[in-house]
């Protein structure tokens, strides 16, 4: 089990940061789940809420400028504060699979109060109510060796040089809970434990896909179409928690290829790129061809191949949906033999 304080979740973008993007994959793969107490997520859609915000008059002031400069400006659309609220709990929903929904009991108030009131840790210096109240949630749902993250240095053994969880902490939950200071030291410590995904399954699944399309150029341009040669896959963890995004360059042999100029090449190389998403099965889904090259034997680009090109439009306005994506450390370039 994984507790990310409020924090956490709105400094890593609704885990939607690189970083973010890489645990959500990393617990995907280990099985772990975050644990999410109803006090925690209020404290999210709140912090979302006021951080963007905060952006909107940072955008406002900057078109200001601009009007004032210029003597004119673009007419735009910002999201209201009610929008930032919405997107947060939208953002929550599509990670509901890895989260431990939790209700704070009265019990857990009493509790809080009680360790604010004593001054002790988190509480020793300031009184942080929903740090305690974080703490005493977590040592009721914790399963085994649990992990905190939080940048509230309150947590922390501020004696270490590295911080980690506090004596009086430790001493109570029987050193059965690690602390972070934050997602990306969670994260190292976590990539150890993660399973390599399968890249002969991955590959035989995207292969699949493409087939059909590498067979349908062969038999419109009149060539014959070989057995696959070579293949490079790089995966990427993703903001999408049920996928993991896949570039590809798969390699054909190619006989009798027909060029333009009427010039005939017995055998060339025939590559295919593009990108998926590739879910649990391994699944393909959202396939994106980008580009089919041909290639002597020599390594020659020929002048034969297609490119393809795709644009998002809605109502006359370019949409840019976010995106991110990190490079999976533990996976390595995926080659044929």
């Amino acid at each position: 089990m994984i507790a990310l304080d409020a924090n956490i979740w709105i400094s890593e973008r609704l885990l939607r940061s690189a970083t973010g993007a890489a645990f959500l994959h990393a617990i995907r793969r280990t099985k772990t789940r975050v644990l999410l107490p109803d006090v925690t997520r209020m404290e999210v859609v709140v912090g979302a809420e006021r951080a963007g915000t905060e952006a909107v008059k940072k955008v406002t002031s900057g078109f200001s400028t601009i009007q004032s400069l210029s003597g004119s400006r673009p007419d735009h659309h910002l999201p209201s504060p009610e929008d930032f609220r919405r997107a947060a709990e939208d953002r929550i929903g599509e990670l509901d699979e890895l989260l431990v929904h939790v209700a704070v009991t009265m019990e857990h108030h009493n509790r809080a109060l009680t360790r604010v009131l004593e001054h002790r840790p988190p509480a020793e210096t300031r009184e942080q109510y929903r740090d305690c109240l974080l703490w005493e949630m977590l040592l009721d749902h914790r399963k085994g060796s649990s992990v905190l993250v939080s940048a509230d240095k309150d947590f922390a053994d501020k004696r270490l040089s590295q911080h980690g969880l506090a004596a009086a902490l430790r001493q109570e939950c029987e050193d059965e809970v690690a602390y972070f200071s934050s997602l990306a030291d969670c994260l190292r410590a976590m990539e150890p434990q993660v399973p390599p995904m399968d890249m002969q399954a991955i590959r035989d699944a995207i292969v699949a896909e493409v087939l059909p399309e590498a067979t349908e150029l062969a038999q419109a341009k009149g060539f014959q179409l070989g057995q696959q040669k070579d293949s490079s896959i790089d995966l990427y963890a993703t903001e999408d928690v049920g996928g993991t995004a896949a570039v590809f360059d798969l390699v054909f042999s190619a006989f009798d290829l027909l060029l333009p100029d009427g010039t005939l090449v017995a055998e060339a190389d025939l590559s295919l790129s593009g990108d998926c998403v590739i879910r649990e099965g391994p699944q393909v889904a959202e396939l994106s061809m980008r580009r089919i090259e041909a290639h002597a034997l020599d390594g020659e680009r020929l002048p034969f191949g297609v490119v393809y090109a795709s644009a998002h439009v809605v109502q006359g306005v370019r949409q840019i949906p976010y995106r991110v994506r990190t490079a999976i450390p533990s996976c390595e370039q995926a080659k044929d033999v």
